[in-house]
């Protein structure tokens, strides 16, 4: 198979060396038991390389179409039966790390995933990493896949600190939803929303630098050169529980990002999604604009399941202030020395109901919100 930049293709005797490189780098094998020996990765191969002959599918080798540079493996492959979700088929990658942040695992397991439904007719494709390996978990994230819940792993030792592991699924009727609405999540008047994939990061961080406001009175300096790919790929804490990241760019009629919004699908319980940025164009400030982008997005929101809304707000953010309070958001808490890039900051946490209920109700669902007041360092 090809995607934009890559190629999946069978094993041969070339890949042998570079793949045992990639399993003897300790930063690729973080979050397995350990490096593996030349004797063990190449004996990997040969088995991925048979399943691939007798089934036509398995775990492909990647290269780079321009230069044919070999850049690990991505593809699909039943789940062993000792694990609790058993039968399934997962889609994995491994990938050597200077091939890292360039969107190459998402854009090749996209393919995997398209062959999976289409291909093989599979009705559910699952993924699953350590807890601790936030990386694998923002590629899971964008394939559309939710997280379904926790297990430990049982080819890990009780005590290692890799047994704890998230499941993701995809079902392939959320993957052909979304694979429909994918051009398009929703119109906001004469603009349109959709989610941010790795093609639009040059274009994330041109937004960013060209609107320095939010950045200087957060952070107290500009956004950093990687700020989109920071934004793209940042993710609760490992032990708060979620469902799903969701990065939306507000586009005009010739494609510019007005505006962006980095959400948090059920946030700590069901139905409670977290705004971890919402920010508009400087120049479309004071024209009610973001004002007409955000009823879009809580209406969008809302559609989706969201009950209660939730996000932060610095002390220092008099402009973040008043809109959000005019929009119906009150507070429910407050973090004081809350770090942000340089600067320490009091943050509002509010709150806003989308069916009711009570605040009551609301810190019950979020028990980190029902003291009104505590240091960052609160569970």
């Amino acid at each position: 198979m090809r995607t934009a930049r890559l190629r999946l293709r069978q094993w041969s005797d070339a890949d042998l060396a570079p793949f045992a490189r990639l399993n003897a780098d300790p930063e690729v094998m973080r979050y397995f038991p350990a490096p593996l020996s030349r004797e063990d990765s190449d004996a990997m191969v040969a088995r991925m390389r048979a399943r691939i002959e007798s089934d036509g599918w398995g775990l492909w080798a990647v290269e780079t179409l321009d230069a044919g540079d070999f850049v690990g493996f991505v593809g699909l492959v039943p789940v062993k039966e000792t694990l609790p979700f058993a039968p399934a088929v997962e889609v994995g990658w491994r990938l050597a790390r200077e091939h890292w942040h360039r969107g190459y695992a998402t854009e090749a397991a996209r393919a995997a995933v398209r062959f999976g439904f289409e291909q093989l007719g599979l009705g559910e494709i699952v993924s699953f990493t350590a807890q601790a390996n936030r990386a694998s978990q923002a590629v899971m994230e964008r394939l559309g896949m939710r997280r379904a819940g926790a297990f430990e792993h049982p080819a890990l030792a009780a005590g290692s600190a890799l047994r704890a592991h998230w499941l993701y699924r995809l079902s392939r009727h959320d993957w052909e939803a979304a694979a429909a609405s994918a051009a398009v999540f929703f119109e906001c008047g004469r603009f349109h929303a959709r989610e941010v994939d790795t093609a639009a990061m040059p274009a994330l961080q041109r937004f960013f630098e060209a609107n320095p406001g939010y950045f200087l009175i957060v952070q107290g300096e500009p956004p950093a050169p990687h700020e989109a790919r920071d934004e793209f790929m940042q993710l609760p804490p490992a032990n708060w529980p979620y469902t799903r990241k969701w990065l939306l760019a507000f586009r005009a009629p010739d494609d510019a990002i007005v505006g962006v919004a980095d959400l948090i699908e059920d946030l700590f319980s069901a139905g409670v999604w977290h705004i971890a940025l919402f920010m508009a164009a400087e120049r479309l400030h004071g024209t009610g604009v973001p004002q007409a982008l955000y009823a879009h997005l809580e209406a969008w929101m809302r559609s989706r399941g969201a009950r209660w809304l939730r996000l932060g707000v610095v002390r220092d953010n008099a402009r973040g202030q008043r809109f959000w309070e005019k929009v119906g958001y009150v507070d429910v808490a407050e973090r004081r020395d809350y770090a942000l890039g340089a600067r320490t900051h009091t943050l509002r946490v509010m709150a806003k109901p989308l069916a009711g209920g009570s605040l009551e109700e609301y810190r019950r669902l979020v028990p980190r919100d029902a003291a009104p007041a505590a240091s960052a360092a609160t569970p």
